[in-house]
């Protein structure tokens, strides 16, 4: 009865790697049969993602290019194809034998039986043993390619606020195709953005450490990653009027003010007007004001005198000069690779597009789209710079999407839920950009295609689908990122407006965009990228917008409720001047 209840189980079930409420009941020889509920297990759902919980597949070990000692897995599991031939077929079969679990490498090593560089992974007594143990015995059974595929995985708590020196059990589930719900906890891999804030242990447990401040938690499993919020306030309760400086309803201010007010720490003093007004001209034009502009602002009385000052900063053509010079720095043309010409011409380009202070929209889909010759399209020189389709999708991404997808080109994102596939999809969008022998000439092809350098797959580009196939691709992409709503488009260049303001972003790296990676301040975040929408894509705006709230206007120096501050922008951070 036990062997006919469990055989009807696995065959009843089907799902592969799921706890499936199946049970059947019928008469037998006069006997009441039922198949309970079993877990079947299986390569995907329950092997691989113990790989990366243990760190099999990190890139510390078997994760690398050329794996270790003989032995090489896909960077975090990314290629379940390629990691199950390594355990079942490469190495004459030895890593797992069915006849005799026990005896298999995989276990031997991973439980420190044989030398194992990685030291010991298993307990023999444990219950990830007996798990693998069970799948080798089965015989190695890979997940029904028909079974429900894992959509996303969710953290719970999504938020939490903790003590210092307190600890919470994170809880990670699977959400399947057929709404499935599975506890995958034990399966996860963990690992927290500041350590010095809350760190996480292998099982999911979240220790909060002694110090103020914020920390995200990802949990990993099968490539899909979610993130917990944790938030350590600190201790002791603020003056009643603490907060009172940034009270001033701009819309800058009351976000960062209720950010704080979260974690407890309060706003530094305003700042005196000689280093507000100094600050202004070094962020806005990059030089300092003279004795004469000096003595005019203080003896200016109006109410509105700051704001004055921030207009006349935009109209002077230091401006236009000195923040063009920090898209110079983005583009990185190469004189080597494109020539002293088309450097200047870019240069050139970048300079009247301040001057004519272009919508952030328009300015970039003329880079994105450009063609033509350097000698009259500086924008051209991004594809002379960088001639392969991938160089200039690793660029556009980081620029324009605030992701680095370097990393896409041999694996999917180690940080975020960014496949190897979207970063070709991404270079196949200029898989047709033409290159004259002479390189000043760039235009577009009616044929050219991105495979997928694993599968052979010819990808469709990213963005938005255009109806004639012999349309410029770039079009479609451009069309794609510049749409109001775009999730990054906005956010990256209002935060990266903020990072050259203030020498930190929200979001820090400006161009590390990621769920593991969190804005200091959301809602700020947010409210910034819709106001920069609203204007038409004006930097002018976003620029006169930050310069001109209370935030920006702190003092530098700290008070015994913001000393540990680094991220929230309770005062405004000392940095050093640029060479420039």
């Amino acid at each position: 009865g036990a062997l006919l209840n469990r055989w009807l189980a696995c065959h009843l079930s089907g799902l592969g790697g799921m706890f499936v409420a199946v049970v059947a009941s019928f008469t037998l020889a006069g006997v009441s049969v039922s198949a309970e509920p079993i877990q079947r297990v299986t390569f995907e759902a329950d092997i691989q993602p113990l790989l990366t919980r243990f760190g099999c597949n990190a890139g510390a070990c078997h994760g690398k290019s050329r794996g270790q000692n003989g032995f090489a897995l896909s960077l975090l599991g990314f290629d379940s194809d390629f990691d199950h031939a390594a355990l079942v077929r490469e190495g004459r079969g030895r890593r797992i034998q069915a006849e005799s679990p026990a005896n298999s490498l995989l276990l031997r090593k991973a439980t420190a039986q044989m030398p194992h560089g990685g030291g010991k992974k298993l307990d023999p007594n444990g219950p990830y043993y007996k798990l693998i143990a069970e799948w080798i015995a089965a015989g190695a059974p890979r997940t029904p390619p028909d079974a429900p595929r894992i959509v996303k995985v969710e953290a719970e708590p999504a938020a939490h606020t903790l003590k210092p020196g307190e600890s919470l059990k994170l809880k990670v589930v699977a959400i399947y195709s057929n709404g499935f719900r599975r506890d995958v906890t034990e399966g996860s891999a963990f690992q927290s953005n500041d350590t010095t804030v809350a760190a996480v242990a292998p099982e999911g447990l979240v220790k909060a450490g002694p110090l103020p401040g914020e920390a995200a938690v990802m949990a990993r499993y099968m490539n899909h990653i979610a993130v917990t919020a944790i938030s350590i306030p600190l201790a002791g309760t603020p003056a009643p009027d603490a907060y009172a400086v940034l009270d001033s309803g701009h819309p800058v201010d009351g976000h960062v003010r209720d950010k704080l007010r979260v974690l407890g720490f309060t706003p530094s003093a305003m700042a005196p007007e000689t280093t507000w007004l100094r600050r202004a001209h070094l962020r806005i034009i990059g030089r300092l004001p003279t004795s004469a502009e000096v003595t005019a602002f203080l003896a200016d009385k109006s109410p509105d005198k700051r704001e004055k000052v921030i207009d006349k900063l935009l109209e002077r053509p230091e401006y236009a000069d000195f923040w063009a010079n920090k898209w110079a720095d983005l583009l990185r043309p190469n004189p080597y690779r494109a020539g002293i010409k088309a450097t200047r011409s870019i240069d050139s380009w970048l300079r009247e597009a301040f001057r004519a202070n272009i919508p952030y929209d328009r300015f970039a889909t003329e880079l994105v789209t450009a063609q033509g010759t350097s000698w009259n399209n500086g924008a051209v020189v991004i594809f002379r710079d960088r001639p392969e389709p991938v160089e200039i999708a690793s660029m556009v991404s980081q620029i324009f999407l605030g992701v680095r997808l370097d990393c896409a080109k041999c694996h999917n994102h180690p940080f975020e839920n960014w496949t190897q596939e979207d970063y070709y999809r991404i270079a196949a969008v200029f898989a047709r950009v033409k290159h004259a022998p002479k390189g000043a000439l760039v235009s577009l092809a009616t044929t050219g295609e991105t495979a997928h350098p694993s599968t052979g797959k010819v990808l469709a580009p990213y963005g938005d689908a255009v109806a004639d196939p012999r349309t410029d691709r770039r079009v479609g992409f451009a069309k794609w990122l510049t749409k109001p709503g775009n999730p990054y488009f906005a956010r990256v260049e209002v935060n990266r407006i903020w990072y050259w303001l203030f020498g930190r972003g929200i979001v820090h790296p400006v161009d590390d965009f990621r769920s593991s990676n969190p804005p200091a301040v959301p809602e700020l975040l947010d409210a910034l990228a819709l106001e920069f929408e609203r204007s038409g894509y004006d930097r002018k705006h976003v620029v006169r917008l930050i310069c001109s709230s209370r935030t920006y206007q702190r003092a530098t120096a700290t008070n015994k409720f913001n000393e540990g501050d680094e991220a929230l922008f309770s005062r405004y951070p000392i940095r050093r001047l640029s060479a420039e």
